[in-house]
């Protein structure tokens, strides 16, 4: 996708997870970072979301929820460079991320969570279907993701949302005392927002 996991994380977190999953927010995959630049005609258009005209304003908004080119990542950055954006323009920008994030494909990883321990996070269960289910169990305590310690389930959600479903994640667990190196692959975001699933908060 043109970015770096790091990268990934801080928009997924910084610009999603707060808003579609209550959350707050690496390994370089080797892409242009520049890819999260923004096109001066999307600026333009962003300006015009600020319009004193309100037609101008939703004009500019389905215009910039239409563009195949206009990312997530250049929301984030326009959001976090431009300390003179107004409300109004953060508010569209934040609705427009949001659309964004849906309307693509995000991994999911098929687990809700425990208990929040001194090292690591518990896993509460996990949902049938996902690769999850096969090589994680209840109450196995994730202490690291890709070699970065895992201290919070946020951490864990940016890390899972900023890869794709197929893609493998490496992971530390502690079962039963015993510390255990593991692979989990991904798979859709998608699939966890079916409604039989219930109100569990899954990732």
């Amino acid at each position: 996708m043109g970015t770096t996991r790091g990268q990934n994380q801080q928009w997924t977190l910084g610009l999603v997870a707060s808003l579609v999953m209550g959350c707050a927010s690496g390994v370089s995959r080797g892409d242009d970072p520049d890819s999260a630049a923004v096109p001066s005609d999307l600026v333009e258009l962003v300006e015009l979301l600020n319009s004193e005209d309100l037609s101008t304003r939703e004009t500019a908004a389905t215009r910039l929820s239409r563009r195949t080119d206009f990312n997530l990542q250049a929301i984030e950055k326009l959001m976090e460079q431009d300390p003179t954006l107004s409300p109004e323009q953060r508010m569209r920008l934040f609705v427009t991320g949001r659309d964004f994030f849906f309307r693509g494909p995000h991994a999911g990883m098929g687990i809700s969570f425990g208990q929040r321990l001194q090292q690591g996070v518990q896993i509460q269960s996990t949902v049938a279907g996902f690769d999850a289910a096969r090589v994680l169990r209840p109450l196995d305590i994730i202490t690291s993701i890709g070699g970065r310690r895992i201290s919070d389930r946020e951490q864990i959600s940016g890390e899972i949302l900023s890869r794709a479903p197929g893609e493998t994640m490496d992971l530390v667990v502690l079962r039963g005392g015993r510390e255990l190196s593991l692979s989990i692959t991904m798979g859709s975001y998608a699939d966890l927002r079916n409604p039989s699933l219930g109100a569990e908060r899954l990732e």
